[in-house]
């Protein structure tokens, strides 16, 4: 079966600049020309060893055919392609590499294959495909992987993910409310401007939340916690429609995790053993601003009954306590 060996980043701008000189032009791309391409920059050394697929591919203007043995598109082998507008991608490639279809912004691509392991770093960045369904088997997607994918039509991911990398949804179209249960740690920004998600929920099962992964996804209304995880700065900020935040679990929370809510709305503790741990103070208090909702009369946050005392005291919680209320008097909108 064809595979790749990954060669330095310059080798791999070179053999990108063959290709694209035959580009729009009738012929193939022969192994010979990529290994001209890299010779010409690796001086001193002869060229990796490879079995390099793009022998076999056929270049029309527009619509490459990759040969069905091929297990890997390499890195940046197709970056910015403008005038790339489909690919069939056979059901052997288990990797796509680093940015090897980045800005292609004109790609029509619906599905991706069956056997596909790993998303590499902005691998599919900025491309318009409408992708609805990640393949059971996939294990890895990269930072910035899915970055800038307006037409992505993604609700849920396989059952089979372990790592999702920074950014890897960031201003995507994905409607993704919940992690499976093999991710354990959400990476910085991973959904950040993530517009058409209406609700998240964090899982039992997630260890560790990154930094502002949630922030500007204008379309956030409802938050469930139910990780007893440390919950950081601007993690939601800009989410303006956010109007109910439910805690069922000992998380520990920033004074501006949930900045920028809606103006009503409530907060609504349900974890019963102990405090939940407000780090910083709530900015209602410690910078005024209209935008910091949480605490004031219209967003009140409610506990349980036997901790009302508790939160009124406790520490950064008592900047608010006038807006602290029984669980009981709660009333689900």
């Amino acid at each position: 079966m064809a595979d790749i060996v990954y060669m330095s980043k310059k080798a791999w701008v070179a053999l990108l600049d063959a290709i694209r000189t035959k580009s729009g032009h009738s012929g193939t791309l022969t192994a010979s020309d990529a290994k001209t391409a890299v010779d010409s920059i690796e001086t001193g050394s002869s060229a990796p060893s490879y079995d390099y697929p793009l022998a076999a591919l056929e270049r029309t203007k527009s619509v490459p055919t990759i040969d069905p043995s091929v297990t890997r598109i390499a890195p940046y082998v197709f970056r910015g392609y403008s005038e790339l507008t489909s690919i069939s991608l056979p059901d052997t490639v288990v990797e796509i590499g680093e940015n090897a279809f980045n800005s292609c912004k004109k790609l029509a691509l619906s599905t991706l294959p069956a056997s596909l392991k790993t998303v590499g770093y902005g691998a599919l960045s900025s491309t318009p495909i409408t992708v609805s369904e990640l393949p059971d088997g996939l294990t890895s997607i990269g930072d910035y992987a899915f970055s800038g994918c307006t037409k992505l039509a993604l609700s849920t991911l396989p059952a089979s993910l372990k790592t999702m990398g920074r950014s890897a949804f960031s201003g995507s179209s994905v409607t993704i409310s919940e992690v499976p249960e093999g991710v354990t740690e959400i990476s910085d920004m991973c959904f950040m401007q993530c517009n058409n998600i209406e609700s998240v929920v964090i899982p039992a099962h997630v260890t560790s939340v990154g930094f502002m992964v949630w922030s500007g996804c204008l379309g956030v209304k409802f938050v469930t916690v139910n990780a007893p995880v440390s919950l950081g700065s601007q993690l939601f900020d800009g989410c303006k429609l956010l109007s109910k935040i439910v805690i069922n679990s000992a998380a520990s929370i920033s004074g501006d995790t949930f900045a920028t809510t809606a103006e009503t709305g409530a907060m609504v503790i349900r974890h019963s053993t102990g405090v939940v741990q407000l780090t910083s103070e709530y900015y209602p208090q410690y910078y005024p601003t209209p935008n910091y909702h949480i605490g004031t009369s219209e967003f009140p946050v409610y506990v349980p009954d036997a901790l009302v005392s508790g939160y009124k005291t406790a520490t950064n919680w008592e900047k608010i306590s006038d807006n602290i209320r029984p669980l009981s008097t709660y009333t689900e909108a």
